[in-house]
């Protein structure tokens, strides 16, 4: 997984820059990472697997890192609700 700045914001947008590249220069790609869920997204944490976005409604969203894959967790059972693939490769 190269280098990357995501970034979270109204309406659902998630936003991923990277230099596909040379991880070691600035960042030049810019693409928006389809996302069904429309609320606004607060925040974002990552682990080594997992990008960890929070958002209105009680959003809690899981997205896979390699695939973009987007989960939809129940914050007060932490089960799966809902999965969308963004990525189509």
């Amino acid at each position: 997984i190269p280098e990357r700045l995501i970034s979270v914001g109204e309406f659902g947008v998630i936003l991923n820059n990277q230099d596909k590249l040379n991880p070691n220069n600035s960042y030049k790609t810019s693409n928006i990472i389809n996302c069904k869920y429309k609320v606004n997204l607060r925040s974002i944490s990552q682990t080594n697997n997992y990008y960890w976005i929070c958002g209105d409604e009680g959003t809690f969203l899981k997205v896979f890192k390699p695939t973009f894959t987007i989960e939809k967790i129940d914050p007060k059972t932490n089960r799966i609700i809902g999965t969308y693939r963004s990525y189509k490769g």
